[in-house]
């Protein structure tokens, strides 16, 4: 995963600090560090020297993208810089810093990444791409020395190798790619979504790389677990009917297979469902179910929530 944007070609254009719209914090910082998330504001950084010019920065800085900033700068410019920086919307930072070299940090918003996944499964085998998609909407090009990428938790997933220039709109790069091998599809009750059931396969995978899923989505798939690729099983129609009972439902999950292969089926039934539900079925509920071309087949169960009185049905 460290190796993220390592066959893309893209290098910095070389442009002086003077040039280009005044105001905007690109034209003010070049080769900037990047940290982009998924779900929250940028951090942009930039080292400079002693010919920064960071009075006419703040000076003349209007950027509506721009949320907040701290300026390094030498000891003895501090207060003046302090004092420049006092007329401006946005939270500004001053921190005293000696040496000859010091750092304009910002967080920004209107610029973040998130993941996209392409799979193709097949009987005997399976492959996935991942792509990094850098969404730019500040109106401004980026050119950066490096970037970070971090996920909803802030744990850091990636970075790039190479000078990346980011124009407005999207940037897309391939980020890892692995192969695996099929296994037995499941019929899983209540995972990845709860509360259903799940057509998935699993597939064994060689070098996957991270999957990011949504925080809140528990139905979002792929997932990985370990070295196991978790896709969709498509082409498997499933239809559940549920009759009320005093204690729980009586249910009835209906399959219907539009592949034109047969799908040979692994039931998992977890031993607990969410509230403390139980899983109640007959001597005849199967452990494996075939279902051929075209064909139907359908489970019969029970809900039961074993605090609610006993029903006679």
């Amino acid at each position: 995963m460290k190796r993220l944007f390592a066959t893309l070609a893209l290098f910095l254009m070389v442009c002086s600090c003077g040039n280009g719209p005044r105001g905007l914090l690109s034209q003010r910082v070049q080769s900037v560090e990047l940290v982009l998330h998924t779900d929250r504001p940028a951090l942009i950084a930039a080292a400079t020297d002693e010919s920064f010019d960071a009075e006419g920065m703040l000076q003349d800085l209007a950027d509506s993208n721009l949320l907040a900033l701290e300026l390094q700068c030498l000891r003895s410019d501090s207060s003046r810089m302090a004092i420049l920086a006092e007329p401006m919307t946005v939270p500004v930072q001053v921190v005293p810093k000696e040496g000859s070299v010091r750092w304009v940090t910002a967080e920004y918003e209107g610029i973040w990444w998130e993941p996209r996944y392409q799979w193709t499964l097949r009987e005997e085998s399976c492959d996935i791409q991942a792509m990094v998609i850098v969404h730019n909407e500040t109106g401004q090009e980026w050119n950066a020395r490096l970037v970070r990428l971090r996920d909803h938790r802030g744990l850091q997933v990636a970075k790039t190798e190479n000078h990346l220039s980011i124009p407005p709109g999207e940037v897309v790069v391939q980020w890892w790619s692995s192969m695996g091998v099929p296994k037995t599809p499941r019929l899983i009750y209540g995972w990845p979504a709860g509360s259903r059931w799940n057509a998935v396969v699993p597939c064994i995978m060689t070098t996957p790389g991270p999957l990011i899923a949504e925080p809140h989505n528990d139905s979002d798939l792929p997932r990985m677990t370990g070295d196991t690729l978790w896709l969709p099983l498509d082409g498997l129609e499933l239809r559940e009917e549920k009759t009320q009972r005093p204690n729980g439902y009586h249910c009835r999950l209906l399959l219907e297979n539009h592949r034109e292969i047969p799908v040979l089926l692994r039931i998992v039934v977890p031993a607990r469902l969410d509230r403390g539900a139980l899983i109640e079925s007959g001597p005849d509920f199967p452990v494996e179910m075939y279902i051929a071309p075209g064909d139907t087949s359908s489970l019969e169960y029970r809900i039961v929530y074993p605090y609610a009185p006993p029903s006679n049905g």
